[in-house]
């Protein structure tokens, strides 16, 4: 009887610790990219409504918006600011919404629905978030000289 409990206990605690993380989503051909840069004061950064990327920068975009990696232990949101959301345009007119979060030190924290994250590109900047806050703001100034 001992015996068979210590072998139930043990087999739930291997199911348990294989249980799968949430897989990376995956996009359809991007052919345009907006974004909208949000005003977080703590950081410094200002709000910009619409910007719109050039077709040159849309692979830079791309690798730092592209998710990788689960994050274990998701995200704080009052300490992980939301400081983006890029909108990837598809070739067949659908829209794919990015929600970008700062994450400090990583690469940028995204989610597609609100609950799961993944950290983007390793390839990408050490700090993805802010980089691309970097990025469309220079993108959004430039474009209107």
């Amino acid at each position: 009887m001992r015996c068979s409990l210590i072998v139930i206990a043990c087999v739930g605690l291997m199911l348990a610790s294989c249980q799968k993380q949430p897989v990376p989503p995956t996009f359809p051909t991007t052919t345009r990219i907006t974004a909208q840069i949000y005003s977080v004061p703590d950081m410094g950064i200002e709000g910009i409504d619409h910007v719109e990327v050039p077709q040159e920068h849309i692979p830079q975009i791309l690798k730092i918006v592209t998710p990788v990696t689960f994050v274990e232990g998701g995200i704080r949101p009052k300490l992980n600011y939301h400081v983006a959301d890029v909108y990837l345009h598809h070739e067949d007119s659908k829209v794919t919404k990015i929600e970008l979060r700062h994450t400090g030190h990583n690469p940028a924290a995204i989610t597609v629905d609100g609950s799961t994250y993944f950290y983007a590109s390793i390839d990408g900047p050490v700090d993805g978030a802010r980089e691309l806050v970097f990025l469309l703001t220079e993108l959004h100034l430039l474009l209107q000289e």
